[in-house]
This record gives C-alpha cells, structure tokens and sequence, in this order.
C-alpha cells in the first residue's frame, strides 16, 4: 500500500460528482471556472499502481484499471481510498482500460485484451456484461442518464451503445482509433482518437458528430484520456507529455506540460511522464492526472478560477 505524499493532500470529499464549477458568487466576487487557468502541479500519490481511466464513487475513492505496465501486469483495478492508500481492489481482468460507475453505484471495466465489458454491483457480485460480438479493443467508458454504457471501441473504430442488459449496437461509426471517453450535462458524448488526437462531440439524441479539435501527437500516440469539467474539455496527451484544454468552439490549449519527466511547480514547466487518466477532483477546484511510466504517479493541478 501506497499513502499519500505528506503535505500534499489528495483531500477527496463524500461525493463522485464534481461540485458545479460554473460561475459562482463568493462574497463580492463572482469566479469564473470556465475560464480557470492553471495553478500549481503536485505529486499526490507517488505510486499509484495503475494510469488508465479514472472513476471516481460517492465515497471519494479513486479506481483506475491496469491496462498492463502497473502493478497488476495488466489484470487487476487499483483504487485509491480518501485516507491515503493505494492497493490493488480486484483481479482477472485481460488488459482494463475503461472505468465507468452508473447511478446504481455499479462499476463496470473495459477489457481490452477480453473484448469484454465487466460490471460489479455494490454488494461486489461481478458479471460479464457484454462479451465478443462488436466489441473489438474496447478502452474509454461513459454512461447515459438510462444507464446505457458508451464504448470507445478502438479496434472497430467506433462507439458502440450496450443497454444495461447487454445488447449491444453500433453508436457511432467511422472513427479513428477512438480511446478516450466521457460525457457531459449537456446531452453529449466527448471522444479523442489515440493516433490521430481529434476530438469529437456526439449528440446523444442523434448520434451526430462534430469535430472540435486535435490533440499533437508524438511518437504515433496522442490523445489518451478525457474529461468534461465548466463546459471545457480536458485531454491528457500521452504521446506529447502534455495536459491539454479543449474549447467549446475547439481551440485547443496547452494547460500544463513541458517535457518528459517528473517535475512538480509551475504549470509551464512542470514535466508529465505518459499523463493517461484524468478526472476531476470532487470539489471542481483541481484536475487529477495518473501517469503511465516513470513512477506511477498521481499528480494534481490545481484550476485557478478567473474572477468576473
């Protein structure tokens, strides 16, 4: 077990949801997340055993898959508890990538070596939801207000729709090499291509899709994860050390990254190594970014909010 760095609090609140960022009133002041710029960057966790999509329950614990370099080789879920310990939760899976939990409490896991979709209940009954058919290399997971599970299926180069009792069918068709995934409270679904970095919004009514913008990419990767947080996109760029923010109107910014390595401080010099999960902190005041290589750290960037 692994605890949280001292002075460095990871500070998860009671609830998975992050606290509505938009434009609040504080006294005399009105603070703007949207436009929030980038505060510090820190190492909270300096050994996390695993990088790939972070989930988050009610409780403030941390789960994140193994997809294969971590501490499980590949089988197992990590999670992270609010008191400061990094352990690995369960094993037997082939390769996770996706990490989902629905409005029941249920987690569900992406296998992408399985081709299969996984669901633990909250009384920890686990059962294969959805296995073969469709589902080629499935990574990012998301879900809709009906619980139906949203697959970023890379190997189909797809979003495939399972309903909650397995069906699956084809969402959206066409893509390259989608990895990431998330949705929004605005009635959409947000997805990055690992190769190529072009972010796209699907309307969940529709299925329509829009190109917003592209991830750089470096050494044949790009994007790897995504996060919807005060009408912004946030996208780890793997391939390229960096943490990029993602406009409604899909200009694409540079949040926080400079090189390769491990250096905390200042978000314009501040070094990431393979940033892959991403999620936002409960209170909606920070972004938590897991790295895949060099230390299997859990670092935090704190969001500045600008004052209107």
């Amino acid at each position: 077990m692994t605890r949280w760095t001292a002075a460095l609090i990871l500070g998860l609140g009671s609830a998975c949801t992050p606290k509505d960022p938009d434009p609040v009133e504080t006294g005399d002041v009105e603070l703007d997340w949207t436009n929030a710029t980038a505060g510090a960057v820190s190492t909270v966790v300096e050994d996390a055993l695993a990088a790939e999509q972070i989930a988050i329950d009610d409780d403030g614990v941390l789960y994140i898959p193994d997809w294969g370099r971590g501490a499980t080789g590949g089988t197992g879920v990590v999670r992270i508890t609010p008191d400061g310990e990094a352990e690995v939760w369960q094993t037997g899976f082939q390769a996770p990538v996706g990490s989902v939990f629905d409005s029941t409490g249920a987690y569900y896991v992406a296998n992408y070596n399985g081709n299969s979709v996984e669901r633990i209940d909250v009384d920890g009954a686990r059962t294969t939801l959805s296995e073969g058919g469709l589902l080629s290399a499935p990574c990012g997971l998301a879900v809709d207000e009906a619980d139906n599970l949203y697959v970023a299926n890379y190997g189909g180069n797809s979003i495939l729709k399972i309903t909650p009792d397995g069906e699956q069918s084809v969402f959206v068709s066409g893509l390259a090499r989608p990895v990431a995934m998330t949705s929004g409270p605005d009635g959409s679904l947000y997805t990055a291509g690992y190769h190529d970095g072009r972010v796209w919004r699907v309307d969940l009514s529709t299925a329509e899709t829009t190109q917003l913008g592209t991830i750089p990419a470096a050494n044949g990767s790009a994007a790897a994860n995504i996060v919807w947080h005060a009408e912004n996109l946030y996208v780890t760029g793997i391939g390229i050390d960096h943490v990029y923010r993602v406009r409604p109107d899909g200009e694409v910014e540079r949040f926080a990254g400079s090189e390769n390595g491990h250096q905390d401080g200042d978000p314009d010099e501040a070094r990431f190594s393979n940033p892959n999960g991403i999620a936002v902190h409960p209170d909606g005041d920070a972004l938590l970014v897991a790295e895949g290589q060099g230390g299997w750290h859990l670092r935090r960037i704190e969001l500045i909010p600008a004052v209107l």
